[in-house]
């Protein structure tokens, strides 16, 4: 922007708002305006003194034009991609349906790998969980318990069993006084 141009923005803003024109004005607005287009800052001065009774600052009118400047930046960028879209769409050949192929490929590959047995995809890992597990290959489990001819007994319906036994029975015998109440 110009100093003229700069000169002419304060003029807007000195009609707009009724005011004197202060001493050095047009030099300070062109020092903080003068990197950005004229027709941004006039639009961005315009839209200030629709919106906001007061002065504008340099940098109210700078954030706006610069915020204009880059909404136009992402409408254009917006506009070439989709004509290089549209140009690429109409530039390219048919392409032939492959996913036949695709699958033969993955058959290919799966009839090459082992069998899905972690021993011999992760053999370390394998031994390891099971000398964890306290399952040593060719030794009996000692947590496992032979359960007794005609299986373990199972509870009927209106007899407890387990934890639940064993507070029915508490409370059927009363709770335990302590003996250090006296009431």
């Amino acid at each position: 922007m110009t100093p003229e141009e700069t000169l002419t923005l304060a003029r807007i803003a000195v009609v707009a708002y009724d005011r004197p024109m202060p001493d050095g004005l047009p030099e300070i607005w062109h020092a903080a305006l003068g990197d950005l287009q004229f027709g941004y800052a006039r639009d961005a001065l315009m839209e200030l003194i629709r919106t906001s009774p007061y002065w504008p600052k340099p940098s109210d009118i700078r954030g706006r034009a610069l915020e204009a400047e880059r909404e136009r930046r992402s409408i254009e960028r917006q506009q070439r991609e989709a004509e290089e879209a549209r140009a690429l769409a109409a530039s390219a050949q048919h392409t032939e349906d492959r996913s036949n192929d695709v699958v033969d490929l993955v058959a290919a590959i799966r009839a090459r790998l082992p069998e899905n047995d972690p021993r011999k995809l992760r053999p370390r890992q394998h031994a390891w969980r099971q000398r964890q597990r306290g399952n040593v290959p060719g030794e009996a489990n000692p947590l496992y318990r032979v359960p007794p001819p005609g299986g373990h007994p199972v509870p009927g319906d209106d007899e407890p069993s387990g934890l639940g036994a064993a507070i029915v029975d508490t409370f059927a015998a009363g709770w335990p006084k302590d003996e250090r109440r006296t009431s």
